[in-house]
């Protein structure tokens, strides 16, 4: 049961971020339209994947994951 209350807990935390996000980027960029949204989501993954490609990598390792 552990598992699954670590799973919850972090969608949760997920859920969180997201929303926290969500509302920095409505109050700062009201402006934003939808195809630039679109674009935006893809690139901020893009980069948070470079960002933590090393952790990614290590974690890996680690597990033996290829």
């Amino acid at each position: 049961m552990d598992f699954l209350d670590e799973a919850k807990e972090r969608f949760e935390n997920l859920k969180k971020l997201s929303g926290e996000l969500r509302d920095d980027v409505i109050e700062k960029y009201p402006e934003l339209r939808k195809d630039e949204i679109k674009y935006l989501t893809q690139l901020l993954g893009m980069e948070l994947e470079i960002l933590f490609s090393s952790k990614f990598a290590a974690d890996d390792s680690r597990n033996n994951i290829y």
